[in-house]
């Protein structure tokens, strides 16, 4: 599988391992891809029947998502100290 820069695949999305991904395409949730083919740039795949279209610039970055998810995120991780097991 070849997957280029700046893409977006949303959460449940299915990539197969023969599909190739260039630059700035963005895959929809629930969307399936598992043909051998080649996905050109720019391209977005959504909804239900997986419609396409081409956007006329490459996504924007993620970094409102990225911030977010970095001063949320250790909110809800929970690390458990090991329990301590002496073998005398």
């Amino acid at each position: 599988m070849k997957i280029g820069d700046s893409n977006v695949l949303e959460s449940k999305c299915t990539v197969g391992k023969y599909t190739q991904l260039t630059s700035g395409c963005v895959i929809g949730a629930k969307c399936e891809l598992v043909c051998n083919e080649l996905i050109p740039e720019n391209t977005v795949i959504y909804g239900s029947t997986c419609e396409r279209r081409l956007q006329a610039e490459k996504p924007g970055p993620q970094t409102l998502q990225l911030d977010f998810l970095t001063k949320i995120l250790p909110n809800y991780h929970h690390l458990r100290k090991p329990t301590r097991f002496d073998s005398k």
